[in-house]
């Protein structure tokens, strides 16, 4: 199915008549179950979109999965997909070990900050971690431990535009208003006043935070001070994306 084509036999101009019917291909990263499927009146049915990235360059790709259908008045349903494939991720656990998160992002075990790498910065930093459940979230050992007392993490990478998502939970306190710390990102402040158990509305539970800057200096710097009276700052773990152009959110 696609647009029609007609062509005058004076002119010999070639016209195309819009059908309003997609042309389809294949995408050969992206795949979509099931393919068809029977459906009650209003009744739902799952449908499972999954990428793979292997042997894309970095970009941002994108795509349309259409749906057909007997609705005369949905016949047509179309879903776009982007598809972001950085040039560089790093993600970090801060206070804990090495995990891979329910979406496959990779956070490396915590460490302190060495030259060409990534880590924290500060003398006499903590851990701290808990078994409790977390709530707001299925990746539960990224939020069950913390590193606090730092005075921020740094990051040694390429120049450019980058996504920062700060998660946090408070896993030790248990009321608002006794830890609040303010967060820089390259110098800008991003949070200021900042009280996890206030925001998150309870302990253990999660809570992201996301940030776009860019980095002209060939650090990404991530700078924690807790305010004057109240307990030290604290983050549970940490992603760093790159945006390539075209990126949403860039």
């Amino acid at each position: 199915m696609g647009n029609l084509w007609t062509v005058s036999q004076g002119s010999q101009n070639a016209y195309l008549v819009e059908s309003g019917l997609p042309t389809f291909s294949d995408v050969p990263w992206l795949d979509v179950t099931p393919m068809a499927a029977t459906i009650a009146p209003d009744g739902t049915s799952p449908l499972t979109v999954t990428v793979d990235t292997t042997g894309l360059v970095p970009g941002v790709y994108r795509a349309i999965v259409v749906l057909l259908t007997n609705d005369p008045d949905h016949t047509v349903v179309q879903l776009p997909v982007t598809l972001v494939v950085p040039e560089f991720q790093q993600g970090i656990n801060a206070g804990g070990g090495a995990q891979t998160s329910s979406t496959g992002n990779q956070y490396a075990a915590d460490q302190a900050y060495r030259a060409g790498q990534f880590g924290y910065v500060g003398t006499n930093s903590q851990t701290r971690s808990t078994r409790a459940a977390i709530g707001g979230t299925v990746d539960d050992p990224l939020y069950q431990d913390l590193r606090g007392k730092m005075a921020g993490y740094r990051f040694d990478l390429a120049n450019g535009t980058y996504r920062v998502d700060l998660q946090f939970a408070e896993i030790q306190l248990g009321k608002a208003g006794e830890r609040r710390f303010d967060v820089s990102i390259e110098g800008d402040w991003v949070l200021t006043g900042f009280d996890i158990y206030a925001a998150a509305g309870g302990r253990n539970v999660a809570l992201d935070r996301s940030f776009v800057v860019t980095v002209t200096d060939g650090h990404l710097d991530i700078g924690f001070v807790p305010q004057k009276g109240s307990r030290q700052a604290v983050v549970n773990a940490i992603l760093v994306t790159q945006l390539p152009e075209g990126a949403p959110g860039r």
